[in-house]
């Protein structure tokens, strides 16, 4: 008995003693999933990696590698990229991450596999793996569609209008495919069994006419037609556009002029503008413009020979003051396959705003693309010129290349040195924003022609009398001899022989002292 309660005091005094903590580490998990269980061939395909750390201790570096039959491209995975130096996960927190792709060489399966990788000890390496499939599926149809010229330019296919005999060529499709077809009478045509995509096709079109945008189509099953359309060519439109004034303030009115001038031979009807459409706080869009409105209006028609003005009204914006100034960037014509004709530019200023920029020059010599030990440059002054030249700001680079425009009116401006460096990139512009302080930026630069300093004075030019030029001798009174002897030339001479004479004299006399 006895012996029984002293085993069951050593169990409970057992039982009693705590268990060891296990140590805390890190316990990655990554799931991997597409947006869609199985995709057309055509489709845009997106992939999102979930990293979760389960465990007790944070996760450094963190890296993601994968394997797939479609061209992800690791970098769109943003910190997790295994060519970089990883990410911190903490314990309970998740990342995600997303690529997507547009397939070339379709597969019938897309397999996606990824692994995520750490330095930090991890309690269990069981879950750092996953993969997702998709199949993918290739549909084919018949490419049917129109071409004609757009004659009164209302953008609608109408009679007598249809181009025929013309041949289109072009690729296109999920798997790429090559397209080459020619319309007949009616301006239609045929292209059969194409995969479905996205198809890019070129008219070969007659002189004096462009294709548009049109001549990109998407085919699918059951589609609709395209019809492509056909312009007059543009290259003889004239363009501008002015501003009432020069500066303004935030808020003021602006009154826009656009000019419009056919110098061809043939009306140039369905003319826009397609603008920048407000890009940065300080752009105007041009969206008031009515019928020039870009897909969005008819646009006008603008005779041969003829000029046509129109009159708009805008606000300047608040980027307005950040910026410094105000601009409105617009291409006009017909049609607008890319950026086509030239660039309409309008500026004006709107002061008031002020702000600071600087940077480090460096001399790349290891080509990587930013300064290193040993590359910044110093010394070189460095200067902020505005679009008319005139200095806005100066500095000198210090013993790290680094330089300050400090309290500068904002705007853009273009910068310059001075001495034997010169800008990798020339034409460089620089803004400088509202309340802003713009630092180390790099600005590389190399071993160039000695540049000017645009502090020193001009170079003042010498006061040279001129030379007299030689004159003619005047002509001699008559009645006297012609001797063949310049009456200039026998004075000199005398004179000569005179002070010769005068010398011997003096040279005598002095041997005469006794």
């Amino acid at each position: 008995m006895t012996r029984l309660l002293v085993a069951v005091a050593l169990l409970t005094m057992l039982s009693a003693v705590p268990a060891a903590a296990e140590p805390a580490g890190a316990d990655l998990a990554v799931t991997v999933a597409f947006d869609k269980p199985a995709y057309l061939a055509y489709e845009r395909m997106t992939a999102t990696v979930t990293v979760v750390n389960n465990g007790t201790a944070p996760a450094t570096g963190v890296t993601l590698s994968h394997e797939s039959n479609g061209p992800f491209d690791p970098k769109e995975w943003f910190g997790l990229d295994p060519s970089g130096p990883g990410v911190t996960i903490e314990p309970g927190q998740q990342v995600a991450a997303s690529a997507t792709i547009e397939m070339q060489d379709v597969v019938d399966v897309l397999r996606l596999a990824v692994e995520v990788h750490t330095p930090t000890q991890e309690t269990d390496t069981t879950n750092n793996a996953a993969t997702a499939e998709a199949p993918v599926t290739v549909r084919r149809t018949d490419l049917n569609g129109t071409l004609y010229r757009d004659i009164d330019g209302d953008k609608q296919f109408d009679p007598g209008e249809a181009l025929g005999g013309v041949l289109l060529e072009g690729v296109g499709g999920r798997p790429l495919g090559h397209v080459s077809v020619r319309t007949d009478g009616a301006g239609r045509f045929t292209a059969p069994n194409v995969a479905e995509g996205t198809y890019v096709l070129t008219p070969n079109l007659p002189a004096g006419w462009w294709h548009d945008e049109t001549s990109t189509v998407e085919v699918r099953v059951g589609g609709p037609e395209p019809f492509i359309r056909a312009v007059r060519d543009s290259s003889a439109l004239r363009s501008s556009i002015t501003f009432d004034r020069a500066a303004y303030a935030v808020g003021d009115t602006i009154r826009e002029t656009v000019t419009l001038t056919n110098t061809g031979s043939a009306d140039l009807a369905g003319v826009t503008a397609r603008c920048n459409e407000g890009a940065a706080p300080n752009e105007l869009s041009g969206l008031g413009w009515g019928d020039l409105v870009h897909d969005l209006a008819p646009g006008v028609t603008v005779r041969a020979g003829e000029t046509r003005t129109f009159q708009f009204t805008d606000v300047v914006p608040d980027g307005g003051r950040l910026y410094g100034f105000i601009s409105i960037t617009c291409w006009f014509g017909t049609a607008f396959r890319y950026d086509d004709g030239p660039k309409i530019v309008a500026r004006a200023d709107v002061p008031g705003g002020r702000g600071s920029s600087g940077g480090v020059l460096f001399f790349d010599r290891n080509d990587n693309g930013g300064p290193d030990a040993g590359e910044t440059v110093s010394g070189v002054k460095v200067f902020l010129v505005d679009r008319a030249g005139k200095v806005a700001a100066r500095d000198v680079s210090d013993a790290d290349g680094t330089f300050m425009f400090r309290d500068v009116p904002a705007n853009r401006y273009f910068m310059r040195l001075a001495g034997p460096w010169q800008l990798v990139y020339e034409g460089l512009e620089v803004t400088v924003f509202d309340g802003d302080v713009t630092k180390g930026i790099g600005y590389a630069v190399s071993p160039g022609p000695n540049q000017p300093d645009l502090d020193a004075p001009p170079l003042s030019i010498v006061d040279v009398k001129p030379v007299p030029t030689p004159q003619a001798s005047p002509p001699r009174p008559a009645g006297l001899a012609d001797t063949g002897a310049d009456v200039v030339e026998l004075t000199v001479f005398g004179i000569l022989l005179l002070l010769a004479g005068g010398g011997l004299l003096l040279v005598r006399r002095s041997r005469e002292v006794p």
